[in-house]
């Protein structure tokens, strides 16, 4: 078996929802997905089931709890489509944590709690809003594309379903088991809805409860030993007869990790998550890995160089381990500025894939034409 270069272009279907309400040709998306093929990828991941209510008449395909804009969701079937005829399957992520594209905090909202934080736990256990998002992701699988005419959960263009961008049971019990609970409910939807050869992710970031299984001295040195008090169970969901593969997102700078250790402890978190799933019987999914590009306000960043080394090793490592995918976070588009994402990286028209503008491309292609 062999790791797949998967690229994260979380944006797609909001470019392809753009273009056909502007009556344009999808040129982005077009770009997006044949860049990813020059990099040699398999695998794209994109969001699919954008729900910002600020992006009404943009891009949002969820309105309400029961209101949808067709033509947002539209643009997502050309993305299927046209991701298809490049040769690329898809990882549709159902939800975010997050407030961009519609976080949990929309779906609290709709089900009428007030106050909701970012990356608030009741997200998991309020029984309106847990309604709110899984009947209509049964919904979005018995979709028939207006493309194709095929049923989103029978679409030969995806390879798997992701339920929530990084869940975390902020403020909920310390085991984990909340999240864990939310996470089998929703995947026996989409099971039950999609294709036996699709599979399920969780979408975390490999966050635990316990250190256990993780070398706990390096990760206090680390000033990280907090990836191991969350409420959250990477060893706990990964143990679910629902999950295929548990999901890891690799950011050592957005931890708070200091700069000498960054690269180790990208390395020890593939390894220790991956010896993880491997006791399950499952191989791991890396779904987003990650160095700063521009620096935090007080921060230091690596060079160009240093980053270029970095990002090889740590999809060296993902291969060694037998990940199923790996997937470095960003592509941007020609378009998209640079203070856009701060771990976006090009493949500018025009310029060499060495070129420094490129960021880390560079590393991708040299790892994925090794392979």
């Amino acid at each position: 078996m062999s790791t797949t270069l998967l690229i994260n272009a979380f944006y797609l279907q909001e470019e392809a929802a753009r273009a056909l309400r502007r009556r344009q040709p999808l040129r982005v998306v077009e770009e997006v997905l044949g860049k990813a093929r020059r990099l040699g990828a398999s695998l794209v991941r994109v969001h699919a089931n954008h729900a910002d209510e600020r992006k009404r008449g943009d891009s949002a395909m969820r309105l309400g709890p029961s209101a949808n804009d067709e033509l947002a969701w539209q643009g997502l079937d050309h993305v299927i489509a046209l991701a298809h005829a490049h040769g690329l399957r898809l990882v549709l992520v159902l939800g975010n944590q997050w407030d961009e594209l519609g976080g949990a905090r929309t779906y609290l909202r709709w089900g009428g709690l007030a106050g909701a934080r970012p990356a608030d736990g009741r997200f998991f256990t309020h029984a309106a809003t847990v309604s709110l998002f899984e009947s209509p992701v049964a919904q979005m699988l018995e979709r028939r594309s207006s493309v194709d005419g095929l049923r989103y959960g029978a679409q030969p263009a995806s390879a798997g379903w992701e339920l929530l961008n990084e869940p975390r049971g902020e403020g909920l019990d310390a085991s984990g088991h909340a999240v864990r609970e939310w996470l089998d409910r929703v995947a026996r939807v989409v099971r039950k809805h999609a294709c036996s050869s699709h599979w399920i992710t969780s979408g975390e970031e490999g966050l635990d409860v316990t250190a256990e299984g993780r070398d706990e001295a390096f990760w206090r040195r680390a000033r990280a030993g907090w990836l191991w008090r969350a409420r959250t169970s990477f060893s706990l969901n990964a143990r679910s007869p629902w999950l295929e593969h548990p999901s890891v997102h690799l950011y050592p700078e957005a931890w708070g990790i200091p700069p000498s250790l960054v690269a180790e402890a990208g390395e020890r978190l593939l390894r220790e998550s991956a010896a993880i799933a491997r006791a399950q019987g499952k191989r791991l999914l890396v779904g987003e890995l990650g160095l700063r590009r521009s620096p935090a306000e007080g921060a230091r960043i690596a060079s160009l160089e240093e980053r270029r080394s970095i990002a090889r090793r740590w999809l060296d490592v993902a291969a060694e381990v037998d990940a199923i995918a790996v997937g470095p976070w960003m592509l941007a588009h020609d378009a998209r500025p640079a203070a856009w994402d701060h771990y976006q990286f090009y493949v500018r028209d025009g310029l060499p894939l060495a070129h420094d503008d490129n960021g880390i491309a560079t590393a991708i292609a040299a790892w994925s034409s090794a392979r």
